[in-house]
């Protein structure tokens, strides 16, 4: 008999580690977004601040 899921995943907006918070108006907003819908504040974005996305990689060149 399968184990039952901890928790049903509706949807991907219910996932919270999807979820990010407005720092102005604590609105939730999900992680592909760069700007709140709310008050159009630049988000915390992970994706958008991570090192592997930067145009521009000085000293850590792994292809060779």
């Amino acid at each position: 008999m399968p184990e039952p899921a901890e928790r049903p995943v509706m949807s991907p907006s219910t996932d919270s580690s999807r979820i990010v918070s407005c720092r102005r108006c604590r609105t939730e907003n999900e992680v592909f977004y760069t700007y709140c819908r709310n008050c159009l504040e630049t988000l915390p974005n992970e994706a958008y601040t991570t090192r592997d996305r930067s145009p521009r990689r000085r000293g850590d060149r792994q292809d060779r």
